[in-house]
């Protein structure tokens, strides 16, 4: 017969943590499953019933948060010679606690022998076996978090009876300070939805934490791996343990869907809590393919994070699903920036994988990067110091306004030469209306630019992505797509989810109807006018909002779908109050781009007439 795993993240860590002990005993042989008889040896563990795991315990820093010091094997008024001599390592025969604790060890063990009656309550850990006759009462000193009648009630409110658990689940709970992390100031356990993930990474665990306890004085506590260091060293030890499993088995690939629980909680004093992170499949999955084929570089990252600032830590980033500080530069002097780079590559994968950014964005962004630092570099000294200034602060977050102002002056340029798009420049800066959408389909995003007080407000976390690129353009190691269209930016299918598509709609529409008003059967006539009256006024700042009322009217005569509705959703905002810079903005990248085509076509038409 097995011991069966529970679903109780405590329980199966302290499961996980026999079976690596059981290992150890058998010469490091592989232990698939927990049998009646390994769990005999490993409480033996080579010396009398349960001193081993005794000396071991008060070794460790983290029993002390799995079941406080209410324990007998710490408790000081029971353990009166441990805490006179500070041998932790020393069963003194004068104390009564640890042998008080052994003995409710043995009578534990005993009982999975000879079960309580079969009227006996069900373990409310495991739901398999009979609770225990051997406590008459189940507290936070024998199972993190529990409840009681007594003054342990704080740990579950709402609870009217202290929990009924079972013997083996009681004895798993005192294996698990070796087979847990600390994170974040707290002790963790670590439960994929792959059982085999989790017996791995607590077999790690404990060998890494046994190792401390061998090399360890009498005298000494033992810190658990984690300890003092935030979440930094709870990322290295996912990333390193992924290497090692990869290492193990070549074929091996992350399952599909597998995700992960991180169970950091805190049992001790009078506020016990526990905090459940969830790291999702494709945030696991970046973890994977970083441990594969970035494992140096994302070291790196680890080393440099600071232990005082958890909150900045990638696996804080990853469960929050924000965006990771550590890939970018900090504030400084050039050369400085350029030592901190990240490769592109481990960029892209948490850019895509955890924030799932479409690739569309990225190449945007590489392609404005590209252009702004070959504009600027090649510049006068008032560009070049622009340049300077851009790469020591990201436009983002720059007080000076005039800096985004510029910028955004280059990005029409480089639209009425034909180097970027209005499709680009959606894409890397995404309508933040389409945020409110819990479901963003197409046909919610349809939905979405009918509805009054829909007027566009692009979000400003393009001008990361760009500061990121911009730094390896200046550094000679960014590589750009070609300077055609970027594949899935083309189609207003595509578009409807970064942008209003009625504004490409609005700008083809007023294009058409300026050229064939002001040109007639004249397409040149027309073309001279709408440079010098709509894509030259454009950046002169005279189109105003009544040019687009105007040019709206003048649509709605001949258009039926120009109505008072269609003005509403696509220029004004939730107050009803016109909003139309950044209508403006991108309608001229759109009538740019238009102007420049129909200029292309005019000079293939001549020629061909030559």
């Amino acid at each position: 017969m097995n011991y069966q795993l529970t679903g109780n993240p405590f329980v199966d860590t302290g499961i996980f943590a026999m079976q690596a002990h059981a290992s150890k005993l058998h010469g490091n042989k592989q232990i698939d499953a927990l049998t009646p008889a390994l769990l005999t040896e490993v409480l033996g563990g080579g010396e009398a019933f349960g001193r081993w795991l005794a000396k071991a315990n008060r070794h460790l820093n983290s029993f002390f948060m799995v079941v406080g010091t209410n324990s007998d094997l710490v408790n000081p008024s029971k353990n009166k010679k441990l805490y006179k001599t500070n041998q932790r390592g020393f069963l003194d025969e004068e104390d009564t606690g640890w042998q008080d604790y052994l003995k409710i060890l043995k009578q534990l063990h005993g009982e999975l022998s000879n079960p309580p009656d079969e009227d006996a309550p069900i373990c409310e850990s495991c739901g398999e076996r009979p609770a225990t006759n051997v406590l008459t009462r189940v507290g936070r000193d024998f199972f993190p978090l529990a409840g009681s009648l007594g003054n342990d009630a704080q740990a579950l409110p709402a609870a009217s009876r202290a929990p009924r658990v079972c013997a083996l689940c009681l004895i798993a709970i005192q294996w698990v300070p070796l087979g847990a992390i600390m994170f974040n100031g707290r002790l963790a356990c670590f439960q994929f939805t792959e059982p085999l993930l989790t017996q791995y990474f607590v077999e790690d665990t404990y060998r890494e934490t046994r190792a401390r306890l061998d090399l360890a004085s009498i005298d000494k506590k033992v810190l658990v791996p984690g300890s003092q260091e935030g979440a930094t060293p709870a990322a290295r030890l996912l990333i390193d343990r992924m290497r090692r499993l990869q290492a193990d088995h070549e074929e091996m690939e992350l399952p599909p869907g597998v995700t992960l629980n991180i169970w950091a909680f805190s049992n001790t004093g009078a506020s016990p809590d526990c905090e459940v992170i969830e790291i999702h499949h494709p945030a696991l999955q970046f973890l994977w393919e970083s441990a594969r084929d970035h494992h140096t570089e994302i070291f790196d990252l680890l080393n440099r994070e600071d232990s005082k600032k958890p909150t900045t830590h990638l696996l804080s980033a990853i469960g929050r699903g924000v965006d990771y500080s550590g890939f970018y530069p900090r504030k400084g002097s050039k050369s400085e920036a350029k030592a901190q780079l990240v490769s592109p590559q481990l960029y892209e994968l948490y850019q895509i994988r955890i924030l799932a950014r479409p690739r569309t964005a990225l190449e945007a962004a590489k392609r404005l990067a590209t252009l702004i630092h070959a504009r600027l570099s090649a510049g006068d000294k008032k560009e070049q110091k622009l340049l300077t200034q851009i790469l020591k602060e990201n436009p983002r977050w720059v007080k000076d306004k005039v800096v985004r102002v510029t910028l955004r002056r280059f990005i029409a340029a480089f639209a009425e030469d034909g180097r970027f798009t209005l499709e680009l420049y959606a894409h890397l800066f995404p309508a933040a209306n389409l945020e409110q959408l819990q479901d963003a389909t197409l046909e919610a995003a349809q939905a979405l630019w009918r509805e009054p007080g829909a007027a566009v407000r692009a979000t400003s976390q393009g001008w990361d992505l760009f500061w990121f690129y911009l730094h390896h353009a200046a550094n000679g190691t960014l590589a750009v797509s070609p300077q055609g269209a970027i594949e899935g930016t083309n189609t207003n299918e595509d578009l409807v989810m970064f942008t209003n598509p009625k504004i490409k709609q609005f700008a083809q529409d007023v294009f058409a109807a300026q050229l064939e008003r002001r040109g007639g059967a004249d397409r040149k006539r027309g073309l001279v006018y709408i440079k010098r009256n709509i894509v030259d006024a454009f950046g002169r700042g005279k189109i105003t909002v009544g040019t687009l009322r105007n040019w709206f009217s003048q649509l709605a005569e001949i258009r039926p779908d120009y109505t008072n509705e269609d003005w509403d959703a696509l220029c004004r905002d939730e107050q009803g109050r016109d909003a139309m810079s950044e209508l403006r903005f991108q309608m001229r990248l759109e009538i740019a781009n238009l102007y420049r085509n129909a200029k292309e076509e005019e000079t293939l038409v001549n020629k061909k007439d030559l």
